[in-house]
């Protein structure tokens, strides 16, 4: 079956990435102190805030009505789509160009050079619009041509990012320009490749309406998710320092392999889910239902055996002993991102009815309980705090999504119960 091919490319894609990420890992920390590690990891922090608002929703929007469309209603989307990136991001570069008060809390907080600044403004954007491709990719079930997009521009960006370390000792900003230039090469594909599907200037603006309509709730939520990911190393920063920030990171990308794993199975799941459930008859409802089950076995067999191995994965890559194991920190952020795959699944059934408030309601509660518990936990037991309210807030929110599913969504969750009674009569 399909779904099970693309899914099995979209997890060796995620798992490459992840592969990638870690053949680099080694080199980044023997480059970088624990200091200069934690800058960049809120460098990279403050580009995927940036990239998600600049995006503002269009790419869940077309996974949400990709299959309600005409051909001609998508590009119209895709187009006005692209404005509102760019009306948005040059409104950022002007605040920051123009408001000297903002660069000095980003410089003299966290040491970020403004160039570094505005590079990751254009990064931001250029990669919001990348990102309008590789949703078609996921949503037409071109899994190939995501996989070469996506991992092309993993190995390209490293690639250039170790040129500057190596030849040039730019330092963490080595990465900066590694990210800008891969991002340019692939934005002016996305460009051609747009411009071959007859996407132009010349379509009308009927659709911004209804992604500022939808896409607000959607900017909330990703600015939701964004504080319960992110915020913590900006936390870890000012509360303890930049040296704990660096650390912390390092362990974090351990536990994160789960979400590695869940995004490469999600990005196949999508595509089957939205394409199923548009049939609305109880057969395809039945099949969307046993595939939620076996998706849930099958990520919390991975995230126990992915916690098993990271003692030793943390042995391979991390040569610095500056650089400090932490069980804590990997076991709870592991679960984290395992309750995060839960919270996905459970979400496609509150996108597909429109209930983009809902999602963005979970969000903000779970955002909020992040940010409450990251103050009080950082203060009393250290980095470890950090993934403990990681951990609790996506626990939060994941249950929180299961139960607006169940209330909302007429699923036959209990087919197999159903179904075993027929056989008794």
């Amino acid at each position: 079956m399909k779904i099970f091919k693309n899914t099995v490319i979209y997890i060796l894609v995620s798992v490459i990435n992840g592969g990638l990420s870690f053949l680099f890992l080694p080199i980044l920390t023997s480059f970088l102190s624990a200091d200069q590690f934690g800058t960049l990891e809120l460098y990279r922090s403050s580009i995927a805030l940036l990239q998600g608002l600049f995006i503002f929703g269009s790419n869940t929007l077309i996974f949400g009505n990709y299959f309600k469309w005409t051909k001609k209603e998508l590009k119209i989307f895709i187009h006005n789509a692209i404005f509102i990136s760019l009306v948005i991001g040059s409104v950022t570069l002007f605040a920051v160009l123009f408001f000297p008060n903002l660069q000095d809390i980003i410089f003299q907080r966290y040491s970020i050079p403004l160039i570094v600044i505005l590079i990751g403004i254009l990064t931001s954007l250029i990669q919001s619009i990348t990102a309008i491709q590789t949703t078609l990719f996921q949503i037409e079930g071109k899994a190939i041509s995501y996989a070469l997009f996506v991992v092309g521009f993993s190995l390209s960006s490293l690639l250039i990012s170790y040129y500057f370390l190596e030849y040039k000792n730019y330092g963490w900003e080595s990465v900066v320009y590694g990210i800008l230039f891969a991002s340019t090469i692939f934005f002016l594909l996305t460009i051609f490749m747009l411009y071959k599907s007859k996407i132009g200037i010349i379509n009308p603006f009927n659709k911004v309406k209804m992604i500022l309509f939808l896409g607000s709730p959607l900017i909330l939520t990703h600015i939701g998710g964004w504080v319960i990911e992110a915020l913590d190393k900006f936390m870890i920063s000012d509360l303890i320092d930049i040296s704990a920030t660096g650390i912390y990171a390092v362990n974090y990308k351990f536990g994160i392999i789960v979400m590695m794993i869940q995004v490469g199975i999600l990005r196949a799941w999508s595509p089957f889910f939205y394409k199923e459930i548009a049939k609305n008859n109880n057969e395809s409802k039945v099949k969307i239902i046993r595939y939620t089950y076996w998706l849930i076995l099958i990520l919390f067999l991975m995230t126990i055996s992915i916690i098993m191995i990271s003692p030793f994965l943390f042995d391979i890559f991390i040569v610095d002993d500056s650089y400090q194991f932490s069980w804590a920190i990997i076991v709870l952020v592991s679960f984290a991102y395992f309750f995060d795959g839960l919270w996905k699944i459970f979400n496609c059934y509150l996108i597909n009815k429109n209930l983009t408030s809902y999602y963005a309601y979970t969000l903000i509660v779970s955002a909020i309980l992040n940010v409450v518990l990251n103050f009080y936990f950082i203060k009393e037991i250290g980095v470890n705090g950090a993934a403990l309210a990681t951990f609790i807030s996506f626990f939060t929110g994941g249950f929180f999504a299961f139960v607006l599913t169940l209330r909302t969504e007429n699923m036959p969750w209990l087919y197999f119960i159903n179904k075993n009674e027929k056989r008794i009569k």
